[in-house]
């Protein structure tokens, strides 16, 4: 602005220069102009400070108001991040509860098939050992169908003696099992006839 004045004064003098019969009339119409411009000029200057302040003010509360939206932003993700860890703590805590409950059901499941293994096991043990002892106290004689008596006791008394089984192919003793057995006399009584 200050430019624009000084070079409206010197091209004024210049301007004198070429023409020399200025009057004073007309220079003070060229001052009265300058001062209107000048004037002028000082308005917009002032008008201009009134916007950079009005700018200031506004930058100023917006700073303001962004540095709370911060404050405030920080706030909220704190809070949001203490929800977050008290609902992964939660999710977690029943998860564990769950896979305890899980796991408490399988034992269990694990525990009723073990036992029944082992009394599965037991009763068989138990046949094997009596298996071992039938064995070893007396052999296993395949049963043998039902007969007809008379095909064996020769003589018709309804009494069978050693003899007449083993004629009759029978291997010796007969046991108290075998079906020829109630028509044998068992002079001992061990329930068995001709060991």
């Amino acid at each position: 602005m200050l430019i624009t004045v000084f070079f409206l004064l010197f091209w004024g003098w210049a301007f004198s220069l070429e023409e020399p019969a200025i009057n004073a009339e007309q220079c003070e119409q060229g001052v009265a102009e300058v001062k209107e411009q000048l004037a002028s000029l000082q308005t917009e200057y002032d008008d201009l400070k009134l916007v950079v302040k009005d700018y200031k003010t506004e930058i100023a509360s917006l700073t303001k108001k962004l540095e709370d939206a911060d404050k405030v932003t920080a706030q909220e993700v704190k809070e949001a991040e203490a929800k977050m860890q008290k609902k992964h703590e939660a999710e977690l805590k029943k998860a564990i509860a769950n896979a305890e409950k899980q796991a408490e059901k399988e034992v269990a499941a694990a525990q009723a098939e073990a036992k029944k293994q082992i009394s599965t096991a037991a009763a068989s043990v138990e046949t094997e050992q009596n298996t071992v002892v039938a064995t070893e106290s007396e052999p296993v004689v395949a049963a043998e169908p039902s007969g007809d008596v008379s095909n064996v006791d020769l003589n018709g008394n309804g009494q069978v003696t050693i003899q007449e089984a083993k004629d009759a192919g029978f291997s010796m003793p007969i046991r108290s099992s075998h079906w020829l057995y109630p028509y044998m006399q068992d002079n001992d009584g061990d329930g068995m006839v001709g060991e």
